[in-house]
């Protein structure tokens, strides 16, 4: 393993040591490692998260739908205006 040295604004360090503090992350190297593999899933570089795989399988299984491509977004933006 190799090692790095980064630099942070002061208003970082709260939030990282919070995340430490409540268990989500064993040390500053944990976290950041957990950001750099969020970054690789995000830019398709990494393994699909298991909610992303869920999400397909579940669009899958609901077949096709009669509606148009334009129906569809406008329902969505209206479920998700009154959210």
């Amino acid at each position: 393993m190799i090692e790095m040295r980064i630099s942070l604004p002061e208003d970082m360090k709260p939030l990282v040591d919070a995340r430490i503090r409540d268990g989500l992350y064993a040390d500053i190297s944990d976290y950041v490692r957990d950001l750099i593999r969020s970054d690789l899933r995000v830019q398709g570089e990494g393994e699909p998260s298991p909610e992303l795989i869920a999400a397909l399988e579940e669009g899958e299984a609901s077949g096709l739908s009669d509606k148009t491509f334009d129906q569809i977004v406008a329902e969505e933006r209206a479920r998700f205006r009154s959210s």
